[in-house]
């Protein structure tokens, strides 16, 4: 191993100086002091590895554009060391005030040529990465799914006894060069399977289509397959599994018929997969899967032991599960639904291989599952709580953070809102046993109403899509309220309507996909409105400090006799001659005693469709109690209870 040039104090770094030993003998982390400040750690960095690689973790985290010179100048660059549970290294975090980064480290056997002490093992938990095609990696592929096996994961057994779907790619053996597509349809095969989860990209790629539907089912050379189809073949091939499921070729791409039938089966074929191999950085088939890049390793550590010293390597913090969403694949809307009904999957992303079953997650950096789990962690972690006895209560908030996230991704199709996510909800209303309409559940209906935008404005569908009460109506990123702004210790929301039945007739066989119409009949208190305002006029009256610059602007809505009644979030731009408006409260805030408070609370915002008692819905509204404004009087005291349409 080649040695890199480092300055005088990066030489004396140790990481013997990152443990003291505390009361009772127990070992504690230290802070190690660096450099003086970003400044000077900015100056050392053109003559040494070590010095720029801290530097460049810390920078990336600091805000572009920030003048603040204290950054730069007053504070300290501090280094520690972060533990696993048990005790094992696998990272060092950079630290300079209130900006910091991690860096990645492993073992090395040899510095500067020379053989080093061996660090005893359960000391460092991290690990090289290699090649995603290397000998070493192809065993630990194997030895994660054997992992899993052994250690009982129930929930993320391959579906070894399942049927196999429609179609399949029989791979062949390894060295073959070809491949051929099997079909299966009345045979009753059973057997495990591997899926495919990809890009398809703006080009062209190999696909099953009428005319050589028949030839595929001859052979398949592989030279006619992308990239990443190849790679596929191969992590099939060397996991000794004989079947791939496909898309572009197990579905007959120039068959509606065949596409309805299939995309209805989506959700299945990957549930009961026995992997799926997720081209998590490709952007397109060219890309494949076994060609990652990790970064190289900048500087190394000593580690002043009992037996002699010992050195490891570190490099730029690695792409992680942290870092996953962000990785091209995990952008797609259809992709959200294949993670999440895997029982197992293998991301390559691009600096290493990620393991990912319903029970576990492991790094090929050796990184733990902990560092990805902070205690309560806001963000949503990409898993959902669907397995039998989950707790129902876990499972609709799981839903709303899942939707949030899956609105954001980009779909080709805005068609495809509902049918991208028909195969997860296919398999929840088997678990749970709930009604499912147009991407809600009936049986938390109240608060799954209660979405807005998130950012932009939503735009409308060039035909109709879903009912307006739903967030598959309108293109674009919505938002719902936590769990703890509606279940939280000093208030919380009871709903205030009645009798819902929601009606969604389904535009082909699929009932959680596509659909052709759709209603909503709720029983609530209403109240009169004035119309919306026009922006600039001197009837609108937009919230101050909602961040205009992120557009999550709110204007106050007005009862007809002039009284704010709430802040409004409306769907979509502006529109003139919209006519009057109306509040359906759907919802009470309750305080810690248990009484009502009749000026807080959520509800659907609705205009008139000309038809007798038959709405549409143009937002939600959040009202609060504001100061002057009749004290607690109850805004819908003398509203009336009506039972109306919603389409």
């Amino acid at each position: 191993m080649l040695a890199q040039t480092v300055c005088h104090v990066c030489k004396s770094l140790d990481i013997k100086d990152f443990f003291g030993v505390g009361k009772g003998g127990k070992l504690n982390l230290c802070d190690v002091n660096h450099r003086k400040s970003l400044q000077d750690l900015e100056k050392s960095k053109a003559s040494c590895s070590l010095c720029a690689l801290f530097f460049d973790v810390v920078r990336e985290n600091v805000l572009p554009g920030q003048t603040d010179s204290a950054i730069w100048t007053d504070h300290p660059i501090v280094l520690r060391g972060i533990l696993t549970e048990a005790g094992a290294l696998f990272w060092i975090k950079v630290r300079c005030g209130f900006y910091y980064g991690y860096c990645n480290l492993h073992p090395v056997t040899e510095y500067n040529s020379k053989k080093t002490v061996i660090i005893p093992q359960g000391q460092i938990a991290g690990e090289e990465i290699m090649p995603a095609d290397s000998g070493r990696n192809w065993e630990r592929l194997r030895g994660w799914v054997d992992r899993c096996k052994k250690e009982h994961h129930s929930s993320c057994r391959g579906s070894s006894s399942s049927y196999l779907p429609t179609r399949v790619i029989n791979v062949g053996k390894v060295g073959e060069d070809q491949v051929r597509l099997e079909v299966t349809t009345g045979k009753g095969q059973k057997g495990p399977y591997m899926a495919l989860s990809h890009c398809w990209g703006p080009y062209q790629i190999i696909r099953t289509v009428t005319n050589n539907y028949a030839q595929h089912q001859q052979s398949i050379p592989l030279g006619d397959l992308t990239n990443t189809f190849r790679d596929a073949v191969k992590v099939t091939r060397m996991l000794g599994v004989k079947y791939l499921w496909i898309d572009s070729l197990c579905i007959i791409q120039d068959s509606s018929a065949d596409w309805v039938a299939e995309a209805a089966k989506m959700g299945s074929v990957y549930q009961n997969s026995y992997l799926t191999v997720a081209a998590a950085y490709s952007s397109d088939g060219h890309g494949g899967c076994l060609r990652s890049s990790p970064p190289h390793s900048l500087g190394h550590f000593k580690w002043t032991m009992n037996q002699g010293v010992g050195w490891v390597a570190l490099k730029p913090r690695l792409r992680d599960f942290l870092t996953l969403p962000s990785s091209v694949l995990h952008t797609r809307a259809w992709v959200l639904q294949e993670r999440i009904l895997s029982p197992r999957a293998i991301h390559y992303d691009h600096h290493q291989m990620l393991w990912e079953c319903r029970s576990a997650r492991w790094c090929e950096s050796g990184v733990p599952e902990d560092a990805f789990t902070v205690p309560q962690q806001r963000a949503w972690d990409g898993r959902l709580h669907f397995e039998a006895g989950m707790s129902p209560r876990k499972f609709w908030w799981d839903w709303y953070d899942l939707l949030q996230d899956y609105t954001a991704r980009k779909i080709t199709h805005g068609d495809d809102r509902l049918p991208a996510l028909s195969g997860l909800a296919s398999t929840l209303a088997s678990v749970t046993r709930g009604q499912y309409v147009a991407g809600l559940w009936l049986d938390h209906f109240p608060w799954g109403l209660l979405w807005r935008k998130q950012r932009d404005w939503m735009t409308s569908a060039p035909k109709y899509r879903a009912p307006t009460w739903s967030w598959a109506a309108w293109d674009g990123q919505v938002k719902f309220f936590d769990q703890a702004d509606l279940e939280g210790y000093s208030a919380r929301a009871v709903s205030d309507v009645q009798d819902m039945q929601a009606m969604t007739k389904p535009l082909g066989s699929d009932k959680f996909g596509q659909l052709e119409d759709g209603w909503l009949r709720i029983s609530g208190y209403i109240l009169e409105c004035e119309p919306r305002a026009t922006p600039g006029s001197l009837s609108h009256a937009p919230v101050e400090g909602i961040m205009p610059h992120l557009n999550l602007s709110a204007d106050y809505i007005k009862t007809t006799e002039g009284r704010r009644l709430g802040m409004a979030f409306y769907d979509l731009p502006y529109q003139p001659g919209l006519g009057k408006l109306f509040v359906l409260r759907v919802a009470v805030m309750m305080n810690g005693l248990g009484n009502p408070m009749p000026t807080s609370f959520l509800g659907l915002i609705l205009r008139a469709t000309g038809k007798p008692g038959e709405f549409m819905r143009v937002g939600i509204v959040e009202h609060r109690r504001f100061a002057g404004e009749g004290g607690k009087s109850d805004p819908f005291a003398k509203a009336p209870r009506r039972t109306v349409v919603i389409r």
